[in-house]
């Protein structure tokens, strides 16, 4: 769509349980009285626990024209998913689990109920697979519903006689699933292997025959499939929605979220079209949102500044909406690249992200991993932001933690901002801490005690997995693409974790389990893996692991820090950028007091509010009691069956906290095609058919290459 013709939609203020274009199902659970409080931890015999539910379906022309039908339900009965079907009748088809509390099995029937809530029929539902699963049901105007288990999908006639099936192949799952006007269901099948995936679209007619659409296929990519007035299909994207003509082959974009302020990742329930100008979304049971196209000649024109990325996350849909709603003269629109992915590449999208910005035809605002802002930076790509924040502006440059002022900074020019991060690294007893412990420290350690420094839950991968976590920077140098896989110290990482176990066998009993839970105390095992997110959090995290003093380090490999920041959000503007103070104005957003306010998680890169996270962390929670008090909301642990309290990290504490995280410079730089080149090639040397040291040859000569294919 082009951006002069940007299609708004606005919401109704009704708020209607509603689907289907008609109806909607709301399910309320009925409780007994006498049910006694779970804090009190004392459940009489007496007491019947056994909940009811009823469904609720209500249909409407309007807000004010209403009516409800209620089907009511046995103990242990519930709609087993939020989808159900009705013909032309309107006869309602739905899918209802019932538990039996003494055998502990659930059984699934097929229902057809009048529009009155009388039940017609029900007849049992049954699977070959090992558990029965049931992903959803569609019915036609016929009446023939189409249920979808996790092996097959059952196909039963208006009087719920099982007419066909048709049968999934191996690991295959129905991804998504349409029925369009001719009565024929249509389902996206995916098929994940251990290095790829396929998808297959198979449309099944109601007498069971059904056969592959290739052209519907290659339409969809990478995308969701609905149904709905107005056209043949409507394809969901992350962004947006098009409708499908099967006759031209062609999808036309008929909604833009962020263009239409809807948040797509707040969407929990279906959208339906009643036409290709006017759509419902159920947010959640009770709530709908009903919109209408807006003339194009009604729509404000506004400057339109681009956001570009790859798999857009919540905080930017949602910042995006925010900003668009509160400009009088700016739209912010995001092009989301991970819609250029294919079931045949999956990584078209990150391909075309790097082409276009490379190639100059960027958007203005780019939301990228490190390791491209690096490259894009080194390229010359970029605008610096140090100018920009020098009129009214959130922040400064010099108001960022160190390592957010120099990790994307050249000559003194910031190219890239983030508003927070979190670190991932080691943690281990103070008391075991070693000053410049090295990998032979730890090798002695394990020789001297019998156990293993991780633990008991890693195996020979996943600790090669770890180290290439924490330390690719030690091997690999992003700026150059020089790499060091044949070196002594990778040699060595592979040796380290060649010595522990090939698969790691869980034992269910409770020595067992009490053993892994006191590992770090009884100094079974030597290091934790750390996520430090909230300064709080990681308090209650190492009281419950360690439950003394405590010391954070890095994977101790020369030519890194052992440790890694995870960055969200990581912005920067394009040198191309015609309207850089507008651009600016939307990253600068993100470092607004509402934004900070807002967010539950991540350590500010705001030098100025991590004192104050640090600081809080020091305090007592309190809460107002009953009789409007303040009173100390006092933090426990339980382990096992033992309580212990907590106290809150001491000043000293703190401090070393902020210090450790603010000198963090290396980041996660996690390359599915790199890391999976090193797990092909290091199974041999597990499976002890090769040396580390030839082992070590192949990957560093397959790297290189494929570093230098990207560069």
């Amino acid at each position: 769509m082009d951006e002069g013709d940007v299609e708004l939609y606005e919401m109704d203020n009704a708020k209607i349980p509603v689907d289907e274009g008609e109806t909607e199902e709301v399910i309320e659970v009925e409780e007994p009285e006498d049910v006694v409080d779970e804090g009190e931890y004392d459940y009489p015999e007496d007491v019947d626990y056994n909940y009811s539910t009823k469904i609720v379906i209500a249909s409407f022309t309007n807000e004010n024209d209403i009516s409800y039908v209620e089907i009511p339900c046995e103990r242990n009965e519930y709609m087993n998913t939020g989808e159900w079907g009705i013909d032309s009748e309107e006869n309602f088809y739905m899918c209802i689990s019932q538990y039996d509390d003494e055998t502990w099995e659930e059984t699934y029937t097929l229902r057809k109920y009048s529009n009155d809530g009388t039940l017609i029929k029900s007849v049992p539902l049954e699977s070959n697979a090992d558990y029965m699963y049931i992903r959803g049901v569609r019915t036609d105007k016929d009446g023939n519903s189409f249920v979808a288990l996790d092996d097959s999908i059952q196909i039963y006639n208006k009087d719920l006689v099982n007419v066909g099936s048709y049968k999934i192949e191996g690991d295959g799952y129905i991804s998504s699933y349409a029925l369009n006007e001719k009565g024929e269901y249509v389902a996206i099948i995916e098929t994940w292997t251990e290095n790829s995936s396929s998808i297959k679209v198979v449309v099944i007619k109601a007498d069971g025959s059904a056969n592959e659409d290739t052209k519907l296929r290659d339409a969809i990519g990478n995308n969701g499939i609905m149904s709905g007035a107005g056209y043949d299909y409507y394809i969901r994207t992350s962004t947006s929605v098009y409708g499908y003509d099967e006759a031209t082959n062609k999808s036309v974009e008929v909604v833009n979220f962020l263009d239409s302020d809807i948040n797509p990742t707040e969407i929990t329930g279906d959208i339906v079209f009643m036409d290709a100008e006017h759509f419902i979304i159920c947010y959640n049971e009770n709530e709908i949102g009903a919109y209408e196209k807006v003339p194009a000649d009604q729509v404000k024109d506004k400057e339109v500044i681009t956001v570009g990325t790859v798999w857009s996350d919540y905080a930017v849909t949602n910042q995006i909406i925010a900003f668009n709603k509160a400009s009088d003269d700016y739209r912010i629109r995001l092009i989301d690249y991970s819609e250029y992915s294919t079931p045949d590449d999956w990584y078209a999208g990150e391909k075309r992200f790097n082409t276009d910005i490379t190639g100059g035809n960027c958007p203005d605002i780019i939301v990228c991993e490190p390791y491209q802002a690096k490259n894009f930076m080194n390229k010359g790509l970029m605008t610096d932001l140090t100018p920009l924040m020098a009129n009214g502006s959130n922040f400064k440059k010099e108001d960022l933690v160190p390592n957010a002022q120099t990790m994307f900074a050249k000559e003194d020019k910031l190219y890239f901002v983030f508003p927070t991060f979190e670190v991932q690294t080691l943690e281990m007893k103070a008391s075991l801490y070693k000053d410049g412990m090295t990998l032979d420290d730890i090798i002695a350690w394990e020789n001297s005690t019998g156990k293993k420094a991780f633990g008991s839950d890693y195996n020979k991968e996943s600790v090669l997995n770890m180290i290439m976590t924490y330390c690719m920077d030690s091997f690999l140098d992003t700026e150059t693409g020089k790499c060091n896989f044949d070196s002594d110290e990778f040699i060595k990482a592979l040796e380290y974790a060649n010595t522990y176990p090939t698969e790691v066998i869980y034992d269910d009993d409770s020595d067992y389990y009490k053993e892994y839970i006191y590992q770090f105390r009884n100094d079974n095992a030597l290091f934790a893996s750390e996520y430090i997110s909230n300064f709080r959090d990681y308090n209650w995290q190492r009281n419950y692991r360690f439950g003394e003093k405590t010391k954070l380090l890095g994977m101790p490999f020369e030519g890194s820090d052992g440790a890694i920041m995870s960055i969200d959000t990581l912005m920067g503007i394009s040198d191309k950028c015609k309207n850089k103070e507008a651009a600016w104005e939307f990253v600068n957003s993100f470092f607004s007091d509402e934004y900070y306010e807002n967010r539950d998680w991540g350590i500010p890169s705001i030098e100025k509010r991590l004192d104050e996270m640090a600081e809080e962390s020091t305090k007592p929670r309190y809460f107002e009691n009953e009789n409007g008090e303040m009173e100390e909301d006092e933090e426990y642990i339980w382990i096992m069956d033992e309580q212990i309290k907590i106290d809150p990290l001491t000043m000293e504490e703190a401090a070393e906290l902020k210090s450790y995280v603010i000198s963090i410079t290396g980041y996660y730089n996690w390359d599915e095609e790199i890391n999976g080149i090193i797990d092909e090639e290091t199974q041999p040397y597990f499976a002890g058919q090769k040396s580390a040291k030839e082992v070590a040859g192949v990957i560093q000569s397959r790297l290189q290459i494929y570093i230098n294919e990207m560069k």
